[in-house]
């Protein structure tokens, strides 16, 4: 763990080194001599120092606002560095090593973290004693990490226990050693959500016991890296997020159970029930008797009486099943070798219009039967009501108004069993401000998470194309067409703007050939305006008459000889 933890990564990769970066930019070698050399690499030293020590000083600085502990695994912090195994022989077999994602997103190849290598069935105890221990007395605490289940997630747990202070020893980690809180995901069969378990001490017995939130969060079962973050607030109050988004919330004195106080009232354990104490509320009436005509001999369904002859034409002799007479010998049957050939059995078909076989005539319900007589209940004139134990005042009762201040804890430890294996563990983060770890999660997860799912979807796209290709290429008529068809409507899901635009267009389409069309109806006129229009229409009739005339009398005169006058054409 790193005292000054430096800026979060970014998709770029690790963080550079600011001395090796330094000591890249020297001057080469034939210029060291000269006065201007030296001072030169004086300067620049200098200014490196300078630079640096303006960093770590902003990097304590945040750290001191929020951040208490933050681990990334840029080294192998497994070597000689803080992260331990537990020497416990259960965990005799178990692969843990620091390493990079199997698929990793774009931008993300060198981006390492704590790798729970076996492929398959494994049990693991790996943990970090921190340099301080962490006490959150009248301070909030957040605790968030990364988790992602390369091999996929059937039965598993990838929790994290916040070892108490005198149990820090990690490499004397076993499955009972006693934590603070146990938070993270844990699926198998029934059993799927994100614990939140809190160890609290009775200060009246000094015992401890687990106090479990009773509405987690569900665990998500793909392959993408997901981040899980715990918020304690010193009003008690509790926030559970999940890709630092808010999922669940609770009250560490509401939401716990069993409870963080005990009631202060409890049964008495040495009280017990009076033997002539009546708690039957009803019972058989004593006077009532059976009634003569009751027969409890009689049988729930009887044969039906009006069937019990078989009906006429149903063939008692005949069998249910005949051989198969459309049956063929195969062409390859030897009837040394297989035996002699025997046509499969099918449903006689003479059973179809009646029935075959032996008659048994159908079952009805006795109208005789009642079953088995009964006294009528009434009310007990002895009931007393139910019983209960006195109430005494409980000798363990106290009253914790401030869980919120968790024992203190000076370890993180993995501690599960997994069945799927390869599960990759990365950024863990102790803070008092849960800005300061969203923040940090916005510039490390969300990013990181975004390339996976953006490499998931191109891998998946490029496989669809293919499989259309090969179905284009070799397929058949169908085959061709769906491969058409599925490429359209990837195209829409990819471009939703096009295919809302093209969807838009179809309904505006629809509606206008739904309008029907053509010349529309005028209004007709009114009494006046007929009269009206019957003078026009005879004024009309008139002028036309004497037209007609006028152009009788032209023609008349065309024909008419007319006199030469000498002169000629």
């Amino acid at each position: 763990p790193r005292a000054t933890p430096a800026p979060p990564r970014t998709a770029a990769g690790p963080r550079a080194d600011p001395c090796t970066t330094g000591s890249a930019q020297r001057r080469p070698r034939s210029s060291r001599g000269s006065p201007r050399g030296a001072r030169a690499r004086h300067t620049m030293r200098a200014l490196l120092l300078l630079g640096l020590a303006s960093g770590l000083a902003a990097s304590a600085a945040a750290l001191g606002e929020g951040l208490v502990y933050l681990e990334t695994f840029d080294t192998d912090v497994l070597g000689n560095g803080p992260w331990k195994m537990s020497l416990d022989g259960k965990y005799a077999d178990q692969e843990v090593e620091v390493a990079v994602a199997e698929e990793p997103g774009e931008g993300y190849e060198e981006d390492k973290g704590l790798f729970l290598a076996k492929d398959g069935f494994g049990v693991y105890g790996v943990g970090v004693e921190l340099p301080e221990p962490v006490d959150n007395t009248d301070k909030d605490l957040v605790i968030q990490y990364e988790v992602k289940h390369q091999g996929g997630l059937t039965c598993g747990g990838s929790y994290i226990k916040l070892l108490r202070t005198e149990n820090s020893d990690v490499e004397s980690l076993k499955a009972d050693t006693p934590y603070s809180i146990m938070f993270g995901p844990d699926k198998c069969g029934a059993n799927n959500k994100v614990h939140f378990i809190l160890q609290h001490q009775s200060p009246t017995t000094e015992e401890w016991e687990e106090k479990h939130f009773d509405e987690p969060p569900t665990v998500s079962g793909d392959k993408f890296t997901h981040l899980y973050t715990l918020h304690i607030r010193a009003d008690n109050s509790f926030s559970m997020y999940v890709d630092a988004e808010e999922e669940k919330t609770g009250n560490l004195l509401e939401s716990m159970t069993p409870p963080v106080n005990p009631p202060k009232l409890i049964d008495d354990p040495e009280d017990s029930k009076p033997e002539d104490w009546v708690d039957e509320a009803k019972i058989p009436d004593p006077e009532a008797v059976k009634p003569e005509d009751w027969d409890e001999d009689q049988p729930e369904r009887i044969p039906d009486p009006d069937k019990l002859e078989a009906p006429e034409g149903w063939l008692t002799d005949a069998p249910l099943y005949v051989p198969d007479p459309e049956a063929v010998v195969p062409e390859d049957w030897d009837t040394e070798e297989d035996g002699e050939f025997e046509a499969p059995l099918v449903a006689n078909p003479a059973c179809e219009a009646v029935g075959c076989g032996e008659y048994t005539p159908p079952m009805i319900k006795n109208p005789l039967f009642k079953g088995k007589w009964s006294a009528p209940m009434i009310d007990n004139p002895a009931y007393v009501g139910p019983w209960k134990p006195r109430q005494i005042e409980n000798p363990a009762w106290f009253e914790d108004l401030h869980p919120h201040n968790v024992a203190p804890f000076k370890a993180i430890a993995i501690e599960v069993l997994h069945t799927n294996g390869k599960v990759l563990l990365d950024n863990f983060v102790i803070a008092h401000d849960i800005g300061a770890a969203l923040a940090y999660a916005e510039e490390t997860f969300k990013p990181k998470q975004a390339a996976e799912k953006a490499k998931k979807k191109q891998a998946d796209s490029d496989r669809r194309a293919e499989e259309r290709k090969e179905k284009m290429e070799s397929g058949s008529f169908v085959e061709k067409l769906e491969a058409h068809v599925q490429q359209g409507v990837e195209y829409l899901v990819e471009n939703p703007t096009v295919g809302l635009s093209t969807l838009g267009a179809l309904i505006v389409s629809m509606i206008f050939c739904a309008i029907p069309r053509g010349r529309k109806r005028q209004p007709g006129p009114t009494a006046e305006e007929a009269e009206g229009a019957e003078e026009t229409k005879g004024e009309a009739d008139d002028e036309g008459e004497d037209e007609d005339e006028d152009e009788g009398d032209a023609a008349d005169d065309a024909d008419a000889p007319v006199a030469d006058d000498g002169k000629g054409d």
